[in-house]
Protein backbone atom coordinates (compact mmCIF):
# COMPACT_ATOMS: atom_id res chain seq x y z
CA UNK A 1 0.00 0.00 0.00
CA UNK A 2 0.71 3.74 -0.41
CA UNK A 3 1.49 6.06 2.71
CA UNK A 4 -0.27 9.51 3.76
CA UNK A 5 0.98 12.97 4.44
CA UNK A 6 -2.03 13.68 5.68
CA UNK A 7 -1.97 11.68 9.40
CA UNK A 8 -0.74 12.67 12.45
CA UNK A 9 1.53 10.44 14.40
CA UNK A 10 4.17 10.39 17.14
CA UNK A 11 7.57 10.34 15.15
CA UNK A 12 10.08 9.57 17.55
CA UNK A 13 12.00 10.61 20.53
CA UNK A 14 15.05 12.14 20.76
CA UNK A 15 17.32 13.76 23.87
CA UNK A 16 19.67 16.90 23.23
CA UNK A 17 23.07 17.56 25.13
CA UNK A 18 24.50 21.14 24.18
CA UNK A 19 27.98 21.51 25.92
CA UNK A 20 29.12 25.40 25.60
CA UNK A 21 32.82 26.28 25.33
CA UNK A 22 32.53 30.03 24.72
CA UNK A 23 30.08 32.54 25.64
CA UNK A 24 28.60 34.98 22.97
CA UNK A 25 28.42 37.77 25.47
CA UNK A 26 31.99 37.26 27.68
CA UNK A 27 33.84 36.21 24.53
CA UNK A 28 34.46 37.16 21.04
CA UNK A 29 32.64 34.84 19.67
CA UNK A 30 30.19 32.02 21.03
CA UNK A 31 31.06 27.81 20.55
CA UNK A 32 29.11 25.24 21.86
CA UNK A 33 29.16 21.93 20.60
CA UNK A 34 25.70 19.60 20.40
CA UNK A 35 24.80 15.89 20.16
CA UNK A 36 21.11 14.25 19.44
CA UNK A 37 20.88 10.45 19.75
CA UNK A 38 17.10 9.97 17.95
CA UNK A 39 14.53 7.35 17.88
CA UNK A 40 12.01 7.37 15.27
CA UNK A 41 8.78 5.36 14.55
CA UNK A 42 7.78 7.39 10.99
CA UNK A 43 9.44 9.11 8.24
CA UNK A 44 9.48 12.84 9.12
CA UNK A 45 8.67 13.72 4.88
CA UNK A 46 6.44 10.49 3.71
CA UNK A 47 4.96 9.35 7.04
CA UNK A 48 6.07 5.81 6.04
CA UNK A 49 6.33 3.77 9.43
CA UNK A 50 9.65 2.22 10.06
CA UNK A 51 10.71 -1.18 11.87
CA UNK A 52 13.52 0.04 13.26
CA UNK A 53 15.57 3.18 13.13
CA UNK A 54 18.57 5.09 14.91
CA UNK A 55 20.06 8.55 14.01
CA UNK A 56 22.97 10.90 15.46
CA UNK A 57 23.27 14.58 15.04
CA UNK A 58 26.10 16.39 15.41
CA UNK A 59 26.31 20.63 15.81
CA UNK A 60 28.87 23.14 15.56
CA UNK A 61 27.03 26.21 16.96
CA UNK A 62 29.05 29.12 16.56
CA UNK A 63 27.45 33.05 17.97
CA UNK A 64 28.66 36.29 17.42
CA UNK A 65 27.06 39.47 18.63
CA UNK A 66 26.91 42.63 17.95
CA UNK A 67 26.10 46.51 19.09
CA UNK A 68 25.86 45.28 22.60
CA UNK A 69 23.91 42.53 21.70
CA UNK A 70 21.24 43.73 19.61
CA UNK A 71 22.51 42.65 16.22
CA UNK A 72 23.27 38.11 16.66
CA UNK A 73 24.44 36.65 14.10
CA UNK A 74 24.63 32.54 14.13
CA UNK A 75 25.83 29.78 11.88
CA UNK A 76 25.13 25.92 12.65
CA UNK A 77 27.40 23.54 10.65
CA UNK A 78 24.92 19.95 11.16
CA UNK A 79 25.88 16.21 10.25
CA UNK A 80 23.52 13.76 11.09
CA UNK A 81 23.84 9.96 10.46
CA UNK A 82 20.46 7.94 10.35
CA UNK A 83 20.25 3.91 9.94
CA UNK A 84 16.42 3.28 8.81
CA UNK A 85 14.47 0.45 8.04
CA UNK A 86 10.71 0.63 6.99
CA UNK A 87 8.21 -1.71 7.47
CA UNK A 88 8.08 -4.72 5.02
CA UNK A 89 11.53 -3.68 3.78
CA UNK A 90 14.62 -6.04 4.93
CA UNK A 91 18.35 -4.64 5.85
CA UNK A 92 19.02 -1.74 6.80
CA UNK A 93 19.24 1.67 4.49
CA UNK A 94 22.15 4.19 5.99
CA UNK A 95 21.82 7.71 5.37
CA UNK A 96 24.07 10.90 6.20
CA UNK A 97 22.68 14.58 6.33
CA UNK A 98 24.90 17.79 6.19
CA UNK A 99 23.18 20.83 6.83
CA UNK A 100 24.59 24.12 6.99
CA UNK A 101 22.04 27.10 8.71
CA UNK A 102 22.74 30.76 9.33
CA UNK A 103 20.59 33.51 10.72
CA UNK A 104 20.45 37.28 11.40
CA UNK A 105 18.22 38.92 14.18
CA UNK A 106 18.12 42.69 15.50
CA UNK A 107 16.58 43.03 18.73
CA UNK A 108 13.77 45.41 17.86
CA UNK A 109 12.48 45.65 21.32
CA UNK A 110 13.33 43.75 25.16
CA UNK A 111 13.31 40.79 24.81
CA UNK A 112 12.06 40.28 21.19
CA UNK A 113 14.06 39.93 18.13
CA UNK A 114 13.42 39.65 14.34
CA UNK A 115 15.37 38.01 11.70
CA UNK A 116 15.84 36.18 8.52
CA UNK A 117 17.59 32.59 8.33
CA UNK A 118 18.95 30.38 5.53
CA UNK A 119 19.40 26.74 5.64
CA UNK A 120 20.81 24.39 3.32
CA UNK A 121 19.96 20.68 3.03
CA UNK A 122 22.62 18.00 1.56
CA UNK A 123 21.52 14.07 1.75
CA UNK A 124 23.46 11.54 0.87
CA UNK A 125 22.16 7.53 1.02
CA UNK A 126 24.30 5.22 1.70
CA UNK A 127 26.54 7.57 3.22
CA UNK A 128 28.01 8.46 -0.25
CA UNK A 129 25.42 8.99 -3.00
CA UNK A 130 24.21 12.27 -3.66
CA UNK A 131 20.22 12.83 -3.68
CA UNK A 132 19.65 15.76 -3.30
CA UNK A 133 20.19 19.29 -2.28
CA UNK A 134 17.76 21.94 -0.90
CA UNK A 135 17.92 25.92 0.33
CA UNK A 136 15.31 26.92 2.56
CA UNK A 137 15.32 31.13 3.70
CA UNK A 138 12.31 32.94 5.51
CA UNK A 139 11.74 35.35 8.37
CA UNK A 140 11.52 34.76 11.66
CA UNK A 141 10.46 35.94 15.42
CA UNK A 142 12.07 35.30 18.40
CA UNK A 143 11.64 35.86 22.18
CA UNK A 144 13.78 35.24 24.99
CA UNK A 145 12.80 35.87 28.29
CA UNK A 146 15.29 34.44 31.73
CA UNK A 147 12.57 31.79 32.10
CA UNK A 148 11.53 30.90 28.44
CA UNK A 149 12.22 31.25 25.04
CA UNK A 150 10.25 30.91 22.07
CA UNK A 151 10.88 31.11 18.05
CA UNK A 152 8.40 31.06 15.67
CA UNK A 153 9.65 30.73 11.83
CA UNK A 154 8.21 30.49 7.88
CA UNK A 155 10.87 29.13 5.87
CA UNK A 156 9.90 29.02 1.82
CA UNK A 157 12.30 26.29 -0.23
CA UNK A 158 13.98 28.61 -2.84
CA UNK A 159 16.31 25.91 -4.16
CA UNK A 160 16.25 22.11 -4.71
CA UNK A 161 18.25 19.74 -6.74
CA UNK A 162 17.51 17.13 -8.18
CA UNK A 163 14.12 19.36 -9.33
CA UNK A 164 10.59 18.76 -10.05
CA UNK A 165 10.11 14.93 -10.50
CA UNK A 166 9.22 12.39 -8.00
CA UNK A 167 10.00 8.86 -7.78
CA UNK A 168 8.05 8.13 -10.71
CA UNK A 169 9.33 10.49 -12.67
CA UNK A 170 6.61 12.39 -12.74
CA UNK A 171 6.64 16.30 -12.41
CA UNK A 172 5.99 17.59 -9.12
CA UNK A 173 6.01 21.35 -8.86
CA UNK A 174 8.28 23.67 -9.74
CA UNK A 175 11.63 23.15 -11.67
CA UNK A 176 13.54 24.71 -9.36
CA UNK A 177 12.38 22.96 -6.31
CA UNK A 178 12.82 19.80 -4.68
CA UNK A 179 9.49 18.47 -3.56
CA UNK A 180 9.30 14.66 -3.86
CA UNK A 181 9.90 14.44 0.26
CA UNK A 182 10.53 17.98 1.39
CA UNK A 183 8.14 20.85 1.46
CA UNK A 184 7.93 24.12 -0.40
CA UNK A 185 7.07 26.28 2.96
CA UNK A 186 8.00 24.84 6.28
CA UNK A 187 6.21 26.93 9.68
CA UNK A 188 8.47 26.09 13.09
CA UNK A 189 7.50 26.76 16.60
CA UNK A 190 10.13 26.08 19.18
CA UNK A 191 9.72 26.48 22.89
CA UNK A 192 12.59 26.33 25.55
CA UNK A 193 12.77 26.22 29.32
CA UNK A 194 16.41 26.58 30.29
CA UNK A 195 17.57 24.68 33.72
Amino acid sequence: GGFSRDKTNLQGISAEFIYRVLSPVTDPIGLAFYFEPEVDFYDLHNGMKYNGTFATEYRILVQKNFLEDQLILAFNAVIETEFVRFDGQEGWKGELDWNNEIGLSYRVMSNWYAGIEFRNHNEFGNFNVHEHTIVWGGPDVHYAGSNLWATLGLLRQIYGSPSGMDDGGMLVGSNNLFLRSHEEWELTAKVGVPF
